[in-house]
């Protein structure tokens, strides 16, 4: 078995551990699967995506592409040419289905924070970077698909006119390699922070101090953020509690 089907399979058994450890979370502190929120369904997305990555990298490896290095002068035959031909295509959607996993997963944590930060001053900041996320993957997916490589086609041709080319080494094996390890450990270290509830119940961590035994506090368990009733008397301190018992943070 070849290094980099280890290395990918590997890695994504691990992000798929943590995941569900996280959403098992969210689940213990939301109540119900029903509840969930729309950034632990845009989760699941990202790795139902980072799944057909791993396997469009590996099938990319396996066939070929077009990337090959000028300098060596090589004879493909009609069938090596269909074959690289196709796995081209397999390494262009890998290509958009790695931008689409990291930008789902920076569009998880914008929610995360939009909520923590709700009625105070930083929710400015996280909406302006929001915007930002927002027009930088519109700028790189129309910069990808309709400006760097014209004709489009020649994403997939085979051999390149590589006069076009605009990259100086795009050849060799490790981009598939690093492009995995890239989604993976986004995945990974977006979705730590929400194992905590999990862990707590398993380990029989208790957290709670003395700001608990206020009576206005001691059922924030319950409450689920955008259920909960406006309170005039619920204090920004309170509040930032909720909300981040909402999220299971510690």
């Amino acid at each position: 078995m070849i290094p980099l089907v280890i290395e990918s399979w590997i890695w994504y058994a691990i992000t798929w551990l943590v995941v569900i450890v996280r959403l098992l979370s969210r689940r213990m502190v939301v109540g119900s699967v029903k509840k969930y929120q729309i950034e632990d369904y845009l989760m699941i997305l990202a790795m139902v995506c980072d799944a057909v990555l791993i396997a469009c990298i590996n099938a990319s490896f396996r066939m070929g592409n077009n990337l090959i290095d000028p300098t060596q002068r090589i004879t493909l035959t009609p069938d090596e040419i269909s074959r690289r031909r196709f796995g081209s295509k397999l390494t262009l959607i890998a290509e958009m289905l790695q931008c689409t996993v990291i930008w789902l997963v920076k569009c998880c944590l914008l929610l995360i924070y939009n909520r923590l930060t709700t009625n105070l001053s930083y929710n400015r900041v996280v909406k302006t970077v929001a915007l930002y996320v927002l027009v930088g993957f519109v700028v790189m997916m129309t910069l990808y698909l309709a400006v760097w490589c014209r004709p489009f086609s020649q994403y997939w041709a085979v051999p390149t006119e590589h006069g076009i080319t605009p990259m100086a080494y795009p050849y060799g094996p490790n981009w598939t390699f690093w492009y995995i390890r890239e989604s993976s450990t986004s995945l990974i270290v977006a979705n730590l922070p929400l194992t905590w509830p999990f862990f707590r119940r398993v380990m029989h961590i208790n957290t709670s101090s003395a700001g608990d035994s206020n009576p206005q506090l001691r059922h924030r368990d319950s409450h689920l953020f955008g259920n909960v009733p406006p309170r005039p008397s619920l204090i920004l301190a309170d509040s930032r509690i909720e909300l981040s018992q909402e999220h299971g943070l510690p």
